[in-house]
Order: structure tokens, then sequence, then C-alpha cells
């Protein structure tokens, strides 16, 4: 019963993250966001990529770093994704000002493209991400200090 469900639940927020409006469908498919397509495509496909690969290594590696204890489990994985949210900001950063024709705006718009959701969705997933994070680290924080294992 709950593998049904879990597939249910896990569908519908695949649909959630990968469903676009009309207005968004009509905007993706103008002259201008296509060339704007063409022109980030590459580093914007090296980017998701990479971050995703380099998130699951993070993940299993706090796994394995933790001891068998959820908590610090938690507080490594929450860290790593943060650490990992901030390096990715930071080389979109940097490769913007290496080449001055690049907009930081119109990478993740492609980043978003690519990974066929709507640069809404994609800005609410890197939100959920980071409010994950940051509510896994201070948990897991509170919880090591007051049982002193910190």
């Amino acid at each position: 019963m709950s593998d049904i469900l879990w597939a249910i639940v896990s569908s519908f927020f695949i649909c959630l993250l990968n469903s676009k409006t009309k207005k968004e469908n009509k905007f993706y498919r103008k002259k201008e966001i296509q060339n704007i397509v063409k022109k980030y495509k590459i580093s914007a496909e090296i980017i998701g990529s990479l971050f995703l690969i380099v998130l699951c290594v993070l993940i299993l590696l706090a796994l394995y770093q933790s001891g068998k204890c959820p908590v610090v489990a938690i507080f490594l994985s929450s860290l790593y994704t943060l650490l990992l949210m901030v390096s990715t900001s930071i080389l979109v950063y940097i490769l913007c000002k290496i080449n001055r024709h690049w907009n930081p705006d119109e990478i993740y718009l492609v980043i978003a493209i690519r990974a066929n959701m709507s640069l809404r969705r994609l800005k609410q997933v890197q939100f959920f991400l980071l409010g994950m994070s940051c509510s896994g680290l201070i948990y897991s924080t509170i919880y090591l200090i007051l049982n002193g294992i910190i």
C-alpha cells in the first residue's frame, strides 16, 4: 500500500515541478529566448548536471561520514548542500565576470529550460532546498549541542 501511495505522491510532485503554464510556454517559444538557450546551452547543461551529480555524491559522503548517527548525517548533508549551493552561485558569478557578455539570470533561465521546468519552478526548488538545508542544519546543531556531542 505504501508503494502505491509513494508512486502517486511522487508522480504528483514530478508533474508539479515540470508543469508550465500556457503563458510560460509561449514565452519560451519566442525567438529571443531560443537565441539565449543556444548561447548558454552547453554551460547550463554542465552546471546543472554537475550540481546534481555533486549533490548526490555529497549526500552519500555525509551518510558515510556520519557513523550511522542520523543527526550527524543530517548536519553534514545540510552543510554540504548549503556549501554546494553557494559554490554554484559563485561559479555562475565568476563565469559571468570572465565573459562580460553573459548574464547570470539568463544562465539560470537556460538551466531551468534544459531541466524541463519553468524559471519560477527552479527558483521554488532552490528556495525549498535552501530552507530544507537551513532547517536541517539548525535542528541538528541544536540536537548535537544539547546532547553534548559537539
